[in-house]
């Protein structure tokens, strides 16, 4: 598991990704999407469909549960 500074400075990448992507702010469910993941399969995958998704689809996924 990556240490707190390189989850932290990780999730942050992810979101101004997002923000960028969808032009806007991200709701906190959003943030809380991208912040309930910690493993490092899981942000990669978060981090390749920030980048490849359509604008909706992205949507549905940071807004989609995560079981906590």
């Amino acid at each position: 598991m990556a240490n707190k500074a390189h989850l932290r400075d990780w999730h942050n990448s992810i979101a101004e990704q997002c923000v960028k992507r969808l032009q806007r702010s991200l709701t906190e469910e959003e943030t809380k999407f991208i912040t309930s993941h910690i493993g490092f399969m899981a942000l990669e995958a978060i981090e390749d469909s920030v980048k490849t998704l359509s604008i909706s689809a992205l949507e549905e996924l940071l807004n989609s549960k995560t079981d906590e």
